[in-house]
């Protein structure tokens, strides 16, 4: 979600990056390609999502956004973290992050209306109900959308992104402002924006 209040560029500059079973090294970066228009959203998902939501329209598809909900997702302006689902560095194991509904293992999360920055700390401890709402596995009511209840209207104090987590046992998912399987939503970059995504279960 950009909330910024004018579009942001993508391409060349933000990228999503999975920190797998407890790892503190990411891997290969998903990088970004488009840009999200001011009040726009931007969903990424796994290649074989957009056949199991046929009704979605996804901005971006990747083979490498495979992830359960014990791996850390988090989304960066070059190197620089602006948002993170889970822990970097902390494996929950099986059950993931957080109590269900708001739980990152087959569940969707999706970011609370006012929650109007990012997680920067990606290493501090990590309680999905403290800023996402939770749903049941495979909710996609709202994906594609999101609004910011931050003063001044729907406008972010800072950039807001989103992330929509597939959860274990589906073959795909997306990353975006709001959406189903562990979905989440965060903020992006300094200049605000907000990518969903989505990927698939890793196992």
């Amino acid at each position: 979600y950009n909330g910024t209040g004018s579009a942001i560029t993508l391409t060349g500059t933000y990228n999503v990056v999975l920190y797998a079973n407890g790892s503190s090294t990411p891997a290969s970066p998903i990088n970004l390609t488009g840009s999200i228009a001011a009040g726009g959203v931007f969903l990424l998902a796994h290649t074989d999502t957009p056949a199991a939501y046929p009704s979605v329209t996804f901005n971006q598809t990747s083979g490498s956004l495979t992830f359960n909900g014990n791996d850390a997702v988090a989304l960066r302006n070059g190197t620089t973290i602006i948002d993170v689902i889970g822990q970097i560095g902390n494996d929950p194991g099986a059950g993931g992050w957080g109590t269900d509904p708001a739980n990152t293992t087959d569940n969707t999360i999706s970011r609370k209306s006012t929650i109007c920055a990012g997680d920067t700390n990606g290493t501090d401890a990590f309680d999905p109900a403290t800023e996402w709402d939770g749903f049941a596995n495979g909710t996609i009511s709202g994906l594609g959308s999101h609004t910011a209840n931050c003063g001044g209207g729907d406008v972010a104090r800072q950039p807001v992104a989103g992330l929509h987590v597939g959860g274990r046992g589906h073959g795909g998912g997306a990353l975006g402002a709001r959406e189903a399987h562990t979905r989440d939503e965060a903020p992006v970059a300094q200049e605000g924006a907000a990518v969903e995504a989505a990927g698939a279960a890793d196992g």
